[in-house]
């Protein structure tokens, strides 16, 4: 059976007339007009978009519905008015879980709303049966509650064991030049606002050539992490969700280490330069990540205790949403002020034009061959660290394993594009189990680190002290014994990022 066509009418061809003439040749029956007014919705990474999906809000009514279908899954009414910004604010429901799956944390940004007269018409056979559905669709773009850029759209649904009447219907779009397909209403609206769906992503996306010299390629990288900081700035200023500074933070780390770990492409005053003053700007977003974390873990928190200490973590909350305030007012005024304007600009001029003609000692050499040398040492840096580590070990060396891990996962994502896709992929999965294993570790100590300091802090001026001191004591033993089993996963997990299989992988791609 045939597939749904969709075509764009141009601005000189009226869709009334296109009604009047296939009324003319085919015998119809046309159902009263549809107005709705649609707004629709993603992320700013497009995590619903990357799914094949968009959320439409009309009315007090949300659905999921598939970008080249149309057909909607989940619905969900919702009673208020205001606009649902997380999963958490919808009712239960299977559109409720839905969103959880598909966009995590993020919160859904409004892209376009659309206003739309819907004319549906049903051909029928001598019989009366329908065989096929044409829709038209007469737009309007709604821009500050005004009408503003129109399109219509005339779509053609077949009906299976149909196709005869589907070719002389497309038969007949083609005699008046309508032999172009376009995409559905929501591809419309998008190009009508200036948006392209997909533009942005965190994840690395450019494709390095083995030929290209290493600063040529290095500069790829930077380049590409410069967008991802600066796409991200608008974000934050506007704390729109916590993945703005996320991002914004990976991308500086992620630069961070380009700069140290691709070696001699650079000369040492350019490269000392900027990883000091990244350096300077990373830190400036720490403690606000920090306190995220544990916002976003209150749920969490609150299901590691028995019901009747629960209400002594409010107070906790309340002095984290405070302190977390004052962090993101920092933030937002360190990425306003002239000394990050500056940095951003010295860095992109730097980047993007001819840029330091000084050469370093690899500036010239092919990219492949020093990706495989710089892979490889990374590799056998957490082979060494991980292998030191007993059960007896401090964690100031489960620390430092994890610092190398994160090394190695920079460089092969860096370099991802110059090997084979599954043979990466694989190496990037197993890294990433181990990752987890220490990075969960690690934040389980920078949480009993924060809740100690925390204690502390209570004095019986304090509104329940006892109660709040009880809280953050049950909350503490619950991370301790979560850490500990963590830590006795630990040497599994490391055995099996050092098995064989693994670097069979590592010698046949880097050695």
């Amino acid at each position: 059976m045939s597939n749904i066509l969709i075509y764009k009418i141009p601005d000189s061809l009226s869709y009334q007339t296109m009604i009047a003439e296939l009324s003319q040749k085919f015998q119809i029956k046309k159902n009263p007009p549809i107005h709705h007014r649609q707004t629709f919705f993603d992320t700013f990474d497009w995590r619903l978009f990357s799914n094949g999906l968009t959320l439409i809000r009309e009315g007090n009514e949300y659905f999921l519905s598939a970008l080249l279908t149309g057909e909607s899954s989940e619905k969900s009414f919702v009673k208020s008015k205001q606009v649902c910004k997380f999963w958490w604010d919808f009712p239960e429901g299977s559109l409720k879980a839905s969103l959880k799956q598909f966009i995590d944390v993020r919160a859904l940004l409004p892209l376009a709303e659309v206003e739309t007269n819907e004319t549906d018409l049903l051909i029928v056979n001598e019989d009366q049966k329908t065989v096929l559905r044409i829709q038209f669709d007469n737009c309007y773009l709604i821009q500050q509650n005004r009408r503003s850029e129109v399109f219509n759209c005339i779509k053609i649904l077949p009906i299976r064991g149909y196709d005869q009447e589907f070719a002389a219907v497309k038969n007949w779009l083609n005699q008046l030049e309508l032999t172009d397909e376009t995409k559905p209403i929501f591809f419309l609206a998008l190009a009508a606002v200036g948006k392209a769906p997909g533009d942005y992503s965190s994840k690395l996306n450019f494709t390095l050539q083995p030929e290209m010299t290493a600063r040529e390629a290095t500069k790829v990288i930077l380049q590409f992490l410069s967008n991802v900081i600066k796409s991200n700035e608008a974000g934050i200023k506007a704390d729109i969700d916590t993945e703005f500074v996320h991002d914004f933070r990976v991308a500086i780390r992620r630069t961070r280490s380009a700069l140290s770990q691709i070696k001699g492409v650079f000369s040492k005053d350019i490269r000392n330069r900027f990883k000091a003053d990244f350096a300077v700007l990373q830190k400036a977003s720490n403690h606000l990540r920090d306190l995220d974390v544990y916002l976003l873990n209150k749920q969490k928190y609150q299901h590691m205790l028995p019901e009747h200490l629960r209400p002594g973590l409010e107070s906790l909350f309340r002095h984290v949403q405070t302190e977390r305030r004052a962090e993101h007012k920092k933030l937002v005024k360190t990425i306003s002020a002239n000394s990050y304007s500056k940095l951003i600009e010295s860095w992109d001029t730097f980047l993007f034009s001819a840029g330091e003609q000084t050469e370093a000692k690899n500036s010239n050499k092919p990219i492949i061959k020093l990706a495989r040398k710089f892979i490889v040492n990374a590799y056998n840096l957490v082979i060494d660290a991980g292998n030191k580590i007993t059960n007896d070990s401090p964690t100031s060396e489960m620390h430092r394993l994890r610092i190398e891990c994160k090394k190695l996962r920079y460089l092969l994502e860096f370099f991802s594009s110059l090997f084979p896709e599954e043979e990466i992929s694989l190496l990037i999965r197993q890294l990433k189990k181990l990752q987890d294993n220490l990075g969960d570790y690690n934040d389980l100590s920078v949480q009993q680190k924060s809740l100690k300091k925390y204690l502390e802090t209570i004095t019986q001026e304090n509104s329940h002290p006892l109660q709040i001191s009880s809280a953050i004591g049950g909350l503490l033993a619950s991370l301790y014994q979560q850490q500990q089993n963590i830590r006795g996963a630990f040497a599994q997990t490391f055995a099996e990022f050092i098995g064989q299989d693994i670097e069979k992988i590592y010698q046949k791609l880097f050695a």
